[in-house]
């Protein structure tokens, strides 16, 4: 399980210098046409990554994870009569047109996707780390106590709340090894909240069959 976090980090730590290189070249070329000479393209690369990435991270731990799905949840402030404009270029003007209509009409959400890819190195790297500290969670797990949550589950098709699965004198803390355990080794889903916790049919089917 080691060798999965570790791949993500190695894979996740050259992309994120992905967004320095594309838009340091961007103001580099275009520093370059301003000041009317060449300059030297590391120095925009660095600066550019000195500022990209803490961003980048940032925003992935705020969003935690899901950077799309608050966008789509809150696409931000648009231009009134955006989406008018944005029809009316497409109809009247061809794609390119409607294209910077739509950037226009919502920045935010036309950006989104750009974002997104920028956001794949932070991502990886984020997920190599919260896998090294699942490991380090469950490396003491009980696995009696495992078995017992999982009988728990089996007896309703229903999501259970953490309240219901703990026994006499066990916290919801106390759970935490535990669930993380079966939700590392895909037994177990959680609800965005972490209060609920439902026992996949996949699940359910090899415990039957077992």
């Amino acid at each position: 399980m080691q060798a999965i976090a570790w791949a993500r980090i190695a894979f996740g730590v050259p992309l994120c210098f992905v967004p320095a290189l594309v838009l340091g070249t961007m103001f580099w070329f275009a520093g370059s046409n301003l000041f009317g000479h060449w300059g030297d393209w590391t120095w925009y690369f660095w600066i550019t990554a000195i500022v990209t990435i803490p961003l980048l991270f940032r925003l992935e731990v705020r969003t935690n994870g899901d950077y799309l799905g608050n966008v789509a949840r809150d696409p931000g402030p648009s231009v009134p009569g955006g989406e008018m404009l944005a029809v009316a270029a497409h109809l009247g003007l061809g794609t390119l047109a409607g294209v910077g209509a739509t950037t226009l009409a919502n920045p935010r959400m036309a950006a989104s996707g750009v974002t997104e890819i920028f956001l794949a190195g932070p991502r990886m790297v984020l997920n190599g780390k919260r896998h090294f500290d699942q490991l380090r969670v469950l490396k003491n797990v009980r696995l009696d106590r495992v078995s017992q949550l999982l009988s728990q589950l089996m007896a309703s098709s229903q999501a259970k709340s953490l309240g219901e699965l703990c026994h006499k004198g066990e916290s919801r803390v106390d759970l935490i090894p535990v669930l993380c355990w079966l939700k590392l080794y895909g037994w177990i889903g959680v609800s965005g909240h972490s209060d609920k916790v439902i026992l996949f049919s996949e699940s359910r089917d090899k415990l039957k069959a077992a």
